[in-house]
Formats: structure tokens, C-alpha cells, sequence
């Protein structure tokens, strides 16, 4: 995942959650098979892309 835009992202992996300012060229990674979610934490947009690839 990279990050389009200034916001505050609150990602879920494993059901522990944590909050990070992101900007512009952040990446997030995450290995294979953990169960996640992301949300937008902050006032604003939150904007990104997101690469899967599967087998």
C-alpha cells in the first residue's frame, strides 16, 4: 500500500490496532495471511493504492 495523501491511518493486524500520521510515498506492509483492516483516522481524506498479488 502507498499513500496518496496527509491523513491518519488506523491499521488492524492480529486485532491489535495502531494509529500513524502517513503522507505522501508511505508505504504500509504486511505479511501474507494476517487478517488486517485500515481505516482513516483523521479529519481529512485518506487516499491510497493497494497491490495484492495472489498466487
Amino acid at each position: 500500500m502507498v499513500i496518496l495523501t496527509d491523513s491518519t491511518m488506523a491499521y488492524e493486524a492480529d486485532g491489535e490496532v495502531t494509529e500513524k500520521q502517513v503522507k505522501p510515498g508511505d508505504s504500509y506492509l504486511r505479511p501474507k495471511g494476517v487478517r488486517h483492516d485500515v481505516k482513516n483516522a483523521g479529519p481529512g481524506p485518506l487516499s491510497f493504492i493497494e497491490i495484492e498479488t495472489k498466487p
